[in-house]
């Protein structure tokens, strides 16, 4: 919701044959991860590079494994700002590689720092994406979504709630829908946010 122009920008990169690297930035809670699963979700699959994920939880560096044919590609790093998951074998591999395009999620605090890396490896004015907060309508259109038709008529005060904050939106219309969460008694916007964590560890912690 509200992010058509950034999935549109996602594409291009992903159709453009000299494009190589693409950095996406936005605080967390964003949309960062959200945006990439619309993106690996919708590229056509005719004639369009497919989209894989680095894990960083994996054992041993798959993403050397992967170089063995030079196909189309974008790989995607989230959470880059951790530079561990953008090592210069991987960038090495990029640059040197025809088909392969690399596509890195960060946090804004650690642009600087991927920045220098992409430079040492011969990277220079990567281009970036940088996701803006929703608008407004945008926000309330994800709280109506999240909360179903049984509480849509909250929608504006549980996106004003949550600071707008789509993750938190999400998550926050997701409990109530599913009655995890009490919808009213909040003497605060701080407390309504901290039940929701709590609802969310004790479901998943």
């Amino acid at each position: 919701i509200g992010r058509r122009r950034e999935l549109a920008a996602l594409h291009a990169f992903a159709g453009d044959p000299r494009a190589k690297v693409l950095k996406l930035s936005a605080k967390g809670g964003e949309g960062k991860s959200r945006l990439l699963k619309e993106f690996a979700g919708t590229v056509p699959q005719e004639g369009q590079p497919e989209v894989l994920f680095l894990n960083p939880h994996a054992t041993g560096d798959l993403t050397l494994a992967l170089w063995e044919q030079d196909v189309p590609r974008v790989l995607v790093v989230d959470d880059a700002h951790r530079l561990d998951r953008v090592s210069a074998e991987l960038l090495a591999l990029v640059r040197n590689g025809s088909a392969t395009k690399l596509l890195l999620a960060m946090r804004p605090q650690g642009r600087e720092a991927v920045d220098e890396r992409l430079r040492d490896q011969g990277f220079a004015e990567v281009p970036t994406i940088e996701l803006q907060a929703l608008k407004e309508k945008d926000s309330v259109a994800l709280a109506e979504e999240a909360l179903g038709p049984g509480h849509k008529e909250h929608a504006r005060e549980l996106a004003a709630r949550t600071g707008s904050s789509p993750f938190l939106t999400v998550l926050a219309g997701n409990l109530i829908r599913r009655g995890t969460l009490r919808w009213a008694g909040w003497h605060s916007d701080v407390a309504f946010r901290a039940g929701v964590f709590r609802s969310f560890e004790r479901e998943n912690v």
